[in-house]
């Protein structure tokens, strides 16, 4: 499973350090913002009590930030994550990172199930719910049950990175709603800046930066909507 670039910008959001921009720059290069998460990662406390080995394994994971890295879900909690060295460097960046791949427990085979090992378990003959457990794998990367575990574990206006369909997104959520912060640069000038997430297929209305809902045409909620990841 991968993630990609968008990741840089969620460090950036996260950021409690002073960041700033020319006012003639109207570009920021992947080698500044690779910088600026070099930056937090030499002031992280957690980065400083590892071992030599453990920060060269992160450091190394920074190198490949832009084209993006691996991340084992662990079905059973919205902060589920395997601890790899990649799990480590959002660790140390202080990055809540939650997912919404929630299973139902009849197709789970422990309390700490992650996708490597159900992939691994489904595949053995004679497997209990081998088929729907493949199902499962390959179907959508936010369940009913997971949007819900979301919604409970989140908390006012705390940002959150939520990992969907190998991407990551920006949430926070405002009045007990869930809000994605929109990336696209197809909609750089126009008004909308959040959408709710309303459901497992990304519906949601579209929102300015007061999250005050924005009424479009439906040529344009058409096109954000193809914003949302789809599988693959």
């Amino acid at each position: 499973m991968m993630a990609h670039a968008p990741l840089l910008q969620s460090a950036m959001f996260y950021s409690q350090g002073d960041i700033s921009f020319e006012p003639h720059e109207t570009v920021v290069s992947m080698e500044y913002l690779l910088g600026l998460v070099l930056a937090l990662l030499g002031g992280s406390v957690k980065m400083q009590d590892y071992s030599d080995e453990r920060k060269s394994q992160i450091l190394n994971v920074v190198k490949s930030l832009a084209g993006g890295f691996d991340m084992d879900v662990i079905f059973t909690r919205t902060d589920g994550f395997t601890m790899t060295p990649e799990w480590l460097l959002l660790d140390c960046l202080d990055l809540n990172l939650r997912h919404g791949w929630i299973a139902a427990r009849d197709l789970l085979t422990g309390p700490e199930v992650s996708f490597e090992s159900l992939t691994l378990a489904s595949n053995e003959p004679g497997f209990p719910h081998a088929e729907e457990i493949k199902n499962f794998l390959r179907g959508p990367q936010l369940t009913p049950i997971g949007l819900v575990s979301l919604q409970e574990d989140f908390v006012e206006n705390v940002p959150c990175i939520l990992f969907w369909n190998k991407h990551y997104h920006t949430i926070v959520m405002i009045n007990g709603v869930l809000n994605s912060l929109v990336t696209d640069s197809n909609y750089l000038e126009t008004r909308v800046v959040w959408q709710t997430l309303d459901g497992v297929n990304g519906d949601g209305v579209y929102l300015d930066s007061n999250f005050t809902p924005i009424y479009m045409g439906l040529d344009a909620a058409a096109s954000i909507y193809l914003m949302w990841p789809k599988i693959n």
